[in-house]
């Protein structure tokens, strides 16, 4: 698309910012920064600002090869930070997570389910604790739920219409 001169010394400058991406992955995973990638990426963006396109197309295909540049040298910032800050969910999220899962596996071990059909049967409400629990885990309501449903005692929790 552009001269020789100018296509060569985007390639090159292409192969080496590929290289030093590369070699940079493992690095930056371990949190630490790798200056040749930067500097490789410095020296593409200088071989694409000094090619003087001479056509139209040219001019069009440097516009859309500056504009994905950007993109990629974006997404490599994002993943470096990533890469450097990311540490797992915050301790909010653990403590959220085991005491939710603490709180159902509790309510099952200290009201159990000796007889399903107490749990399944939409006018008896014994079964409330676990109801309690499986709403406040989920976030909802599941109680018009069950009455909507039309369960019929039994062994197991079967519905009356499939």
């Amino acid at each position: 698309m552009f001269d020789k001169a100018d296509s060569d010394r985007i390639r090159q400058s292409l192969l080496d910012y590929e290289r030093a991406a590369v070699t940079e992955w493992p690095v930056a995973a371990s949190g630490h920064s790798f200056p040749e990638a930067d500097n490789a990426l410095q020296r593409l963006y200088t071989a694409y600002t000094q090619v003087q396109p001479r056509t139209d197309i040219q001019t069009k295909f440097l516009a859309t090869s500056l504009g994905n540049l950007d993109k990629m040298s974006q997404a490599r910032t994002e993943r470096v930070l990533q890469a450097r800050t990311d540490v797992g969910p915050p301790w909010s999220l653990w403590a959220v997570i085991f005491v939710t899962s603490g709180l159902l596996l509790g309510g099952a071990i200290v009201y159990g389910v000796e007889k399903p059909v107490k749990h399944c049967n939409a006018v008896d409400r014994s079964g409330w604790p676990q109801q309690m629990i499986a709403d406040v885990v989920s976030g909802t309501d599941a109680t018009p739920l069950d009455r909507s449903r039309n369960l019929l005692p039994g062994g197991a929790c079967t519905r009356m219409f499939p």
